[in-house]
Parts: structure tokens; sequence; C-alpha cells
């Protein structure tokens, strides 16, 4: 079965802090339309 790499490894070390990263590096396509708001966005709220 097909899956995307960042989430075949998310059962190894979580879903988020490691994983998100990754995403975020990876997949830029792929980690905004799963937290659905542009990476910029997400660490102002954060911060």
């Amino acid at each position: 079965m097909w899956c995307r790499q960042w989430l075949c490894r998310r059962q190894m070390f979580g879903e988020y802090k490691q994983l998100l990263q990754e995403l975020h590096i990876e997949d830029h396509k792929g980690y905004k339309n799963y937290l659905r708001i542009e990476p910029r966005l997400f660490r102002e709220m954060v911060d």
C-alpha cells in the first residue's frame, strides 16, 4: 500500500515535533494541506 513517507514514519516518531518538521522540509504542499494553513502563519500563531 502506498503512503507518503512522513506518514509511514509516524508510528516511529509520533505525529508532531519531528514529523511536522520533516513534512515542512520534504513536502511543502502536503504540509499546508495537512495543517490547512501556510507554514509562516502557523509559526506566527505558535510563537
